[in-house]
């Protein structure tokens, strides 16, 4: 399966640990996919990651075109998703995100077109959806979360209780603290 990843997204460098391109990287360990970084590609699906399911990890993917997020889910050993510039044309994913039983890092940002993120999620601790068109946290729940950031966005108040939140980002131009 990696040969056909190697060629598909012209994966040329190889060693040990890594199969790379100048854009793209693919982390091994103990010859397991582990991690996935990939950056202005065109990934119609993630159809080709899916024999990885079970031990991936880490998931970046920077300024590419997403075409169908409907097998995310089936990630559920992933405890970073990175969704940065992103592009997608359903965008069904976020009107109810799967819950990956391990994920501690979600980020959704850059991407004005996400306007809504409806998740309930007992393991995140750390959400950054900085530079979205999110406008409220209503459907965010998300007891365990001790990170938040909501930075260059819409949101005015948070009228959500997060109760371990330690760390909180927002611009303040726009925020109302009643």
């Amino acid at each position: 399966m990696l040969s056909y990843l190697k060629e598909k997204y012209h994966l040329d460098n190889v060693s040990t640990n890594y199969i790379s391109s100048k854009r793209s990287v693919i982390r091994l360990y103990r010859n397991k996919v582990v991690e996935i970084i990939f950056s202005e590609e065109n990934i119609d699906s993630l159809d080709d990651f899916l024999p990885f399911a079970d031990t991936l990890k880490e998931i970046t993917l920077y300024k590419c075109n997403l075409s169908d997020l409907s097998e995310l889910k089936r990630f559920e050993r992933l405890k970073d998703l990175k969704l940065e510039y992103c592009s997608f044309p359903n965008m069904d994913i976020f009107n109810n995100f799967p819950d990956f039983p391990d994920l501690k890092t979600l980020e959704i940002t850059k991407n004005k077109k996400v306007n809504n993120l409806n998740i309930s999620s007992n393991s995140i601790k750390t959400l950054n959806i900085s530079d979205t068109s999110i406008t409220n946290l209503s459907n965010v729940n998300i007891p365990k979360l001790k990170e938040l950031r909501t930075t260059n966005n819409y949101i005015k108040f948070i009228d959500k209780s997060f109760p371990k939140l330690e760390n909180l980002y927002v611009d303040f131009k726009d925020f109302d603290f009643h």
